[in-house]
């Protein structure tokens, strides 16, 4: 049974975050007035990414997942300045891609990228890797990829981050992670060196982490928002409302930009239409009918379930790895994000296991789940 409450959502809809009439907007945070819109001549809309004060357009590229790049010089075309990448995606092929694209527009794209957590030597090689991939001088935004509290909290690696903007190899740095939303979010405004957090947010994401978002627009840190179309899942009524579901995190205007998976030019212009809409009642039905379908399916990410397990599997990485090959119908993403888990702490440990131990805040049929992770993976 689905136990999303809706009428909540709708208060936040109506409410100071929902932004819609000038009454609220006066209501609202100076930092978050700064991300308010601000349409162009062309019909794009731009928000302010915190202090880094770079104007990005509401909706950006993910394109982690993009083997032609002339979705994203069609993204260009439309007026879609801020694209997101990653030293791993497609083997560092996905950097090559997106430094193709940006040939000739580089002073009018934002690029970011990720560094993985690691020695000083192996993050500095990542980085002149990146700029020779991209075809760069510096990066706009350089991301510590998939951190937790501790690695962001890490005061060597943020000596790291920080040379590399001394440098001026980077302009800005931030800071990403899949897992304890709220935990890597106040630790990113306590070191008070992060710029931007990349965070996963949509629709079926708790209040705690709208109240976390609030907070870091608050302190000046911008804040991004990725899987924001919740897995994407195909499900059997075939209810797939991504237009509904970017609307829902754009109705946040704490949210700088977003930045949906894009494959396709199709889908660019369908992300694209979004910007300036607002939530209609088709859409919050189409919300509540996914909501129920993928209610058995999807992992929220809440980091509950972190540390649980007596032999230390990690549960959520698992799932992410599930929703990559189940949701996003990528395999090949599916199998790597898998295969950066420890052997002893991937789903083949549970294989000696009859009951679970550890029990899903939302009810996911955890065992069953990671059978699954072990069939398609192992």
């Amino acid at each position: 049974m689905y136990k999303k409450n809706f009428n909540r959502r709708e208060f936040i809809k109506k409410s100071a975050v929902g932004f819609l009439g000038l009454t609220a907007f006066n209501m609202i945070s100076p930092m978050a007035r700064k991300a308010a819109y601000a349409f162009e001549n062309s019909g794009v809309e731009y928000r302010i990414l915190g202090r880094t004060g770079l104007k990005v357009s509401s909706v950006g590229f993910g394109a982690m997942k993009m083997t032609d790049n002339s979705v994203l010089k069609r993204a260009f075309d439309l007026g879609v300045n801020y694209v997101d990448t990653a030293d791993c995606y497609q083997g560092g092929n996905n950097e090559i891609k997106v430094g193709e694209a940006i040939k000739g527009k580089r002073k009018d794209v934002i690029v970011v990228t990720k560094v993985h957590p690691a020695s000083e030597a192996a993050m500095m090689r990542s980085l002149d890797t990146s700029l020779s991939r991209l075809n760069v001088d510096y990066i706009d935004v350089m991301q510590l990829h998939n951190a937790a509290p501790k690695q962001i909290s890490n005061p060597e690696v943020i000596r790291i981050l920080t040379k590399m903007k001394d440098s001026g190899k980077i302009r800005f740095i931030g800071t990403s992670s899949h897992g304890d939303i709220e935990g890597c979010i106040y630790a990113a405004i306590k070191a008070q060196v992060y710029d931007m957090v990349l965070v996963s947010y949509n629709f079926e994401s708790p209040q705690t982490v709208t109240d976390a978002i609030a907070k870091t627009a608050e302190s000046g840190v911008g804040v991004v928002a990725m899987k924001t179309q919740a897995g994407g899942y195909k499900t059997t009524e075939n209810i797939t409302p991504h237009q509904a579901m970017l609307k829902w995190v754009l109705q946040n205007k704490n949210v700088a930009t977003t930045i949906p998976g894009v494959v396709s030019i199709s889908q660019i212009e369908e992300f694209f239409d979004v910007m300036g809409m607002k939530m209609g009642s088709s859409d919050w039905k189409n919300l509540n009918k996914y909501g129920q379908a993928i209610d058995s399916i999807y992992c929220r990410m809440c980091n509950t379930c972190n540390g649980k397990c007596p032999k230390k599997v990690q549960i959520q990485d698992i799932f992410r790895a599930l929703m990559y090959a189940q949701g996003y119908k990528d395999m090949q993403l599916a199998k790597s994000t898998y295969d950066n888990i420890n052997n002893q702490q991937n789903a083949s440990v549970c294989t000696d296991c009859n009951i679970c131990s550890v029990k899903c805040k939302y009810s996911l049929p955890i065992k069953e789940k990671l059978a699954k992770a072990h069939s398609l993976f192992c």
